[in-house]
């Protein structure tokens, strides 16, 4: 339970109460429990029958402690008020205040809640309920106390396809041109290389691992005459896009790769798999000089 200095005083005494009182007003079948002040502090207790362990409690900051296979069971379990100060750096201080002897129980806690939560020099007073577990020796076995973990940050946002994208070091294309000074009125030939698989490969964004699989899927050719083609392959040196020129002049030839894909993304405890990336294209150019070829009358 945290009861932080914005709530109000009246809260804290009334939900406080209700947690030592009213928590320990209705044990286990059997146990027999007390409430008010003892030499450590505010405070209830409970015998359970059996020596079981304590019911209810813990929890109120740090890792509760599990008491030895070797001591002696645990007869009841005894509660205080502490509070957790946090300091304009930052720096959290437990400190578990105890009761005076003799004093009224809600007088007390007033007294303890006006002292701290009128503490000006934190930025931060949270109340806790404290728990300790006492065997049958009467010894102090463990228990849950101090200030509350602070809890995980979020994690951040998974990557975006277009970040996945932006990522992968995608295969650049070349052009492949034959013969290499082309001529007009003759067959030019092109393909690509480089380009040519899918791939595979894992990226690290902000924490999370995006393990793509990318594929080029179309290719679109464009000669610098005007004209364009596309295919569904790269082509080849044996089965390769055949064009020709109808002018002298220097062209610039350009290929763009279509590329889709999918990818797994796993990290912060989260994973999935199969996740769209859409599709990106990537595009090269290689300039090229066709020479002309006129025909001569030989008589």
């Amino acid at each position: 339970m945290t009861i932080t200095r914005s709530s109000a005083r009246a809260g804290l005494l009334a939900a406080v109460a209700f947690v030592l009182v009213v928590g320990v007003a209705s044990p286990s079948s059997g146990a027999q429990c007390r409430a008010g002040f003892n030499e450590r502090g505010i405070g209830a207790g409970c015998a359970a029958p059996g020596g079981s362990a304590p019911q209810g409690g813990g929890g109120a900051g740090g890792v509760p402690q599990t008491k030895a296979s070797d001591r002696a069971p645990l007869t009841h379990s005894w509660y205080g008020l502490g509070f957790c100060l946090t300091d304009a750096s930052g720096v959290k201080t437990f400190d578990e205040l105890a009761s005076r002897p003799g004093d009224s129980f809600m007088a007390n806690l007033a007294a303890l809640s006006d002292m701290r939560f009128g503490d000006s020099s934190y930025v931060s007073v949270e109340a806790l309920i404290v728990e300790r577990w006492i065997d049958a020796d009467g010894n102090e076995v463990g228990g849950s106390t101090g200030c509350y973990a602070e809890p995980p940050p979020p994690p951040p946002p998974p990557p975006s396809p277009a970040e996945v994208w932006a990522s992968v070091d995608l295969p650049k294309a070349a052009i492949e041109i034959r013969p290499s000074i082309p001529a007009t009125g003759m067959d030019t030939k092109f393909w690509a290389v480089g380009a040519t698989a899918p791939i595979s490969v894992s990226v690290e964004l902000r924490g999370w691992t995006a393990t793509t699989t990318a594929r080029p899927v179309k290719y679109f050719w464009t000669p610098g005459d005007g004209r364009t083609f596309s295919s569904a392959s790269p082509r080849s040196g044996a089965d390769p896009l055949i064009h020709m020129y109808e002018t002298k002049g220097d062209y610039n030839v350009e290929l763009t790769v279509l590329w889709t894909g999918e990818f797994d993304l796993s990290g912060y405890g989260v994973s999935t798999s199969g996740i769209d990336l859409g599709s990106v294209s990537t595009t090269v150019t290689r300039p090229v000089h066709v020479r002309e070829i006129r025909s001569v009358l030989v008589e």
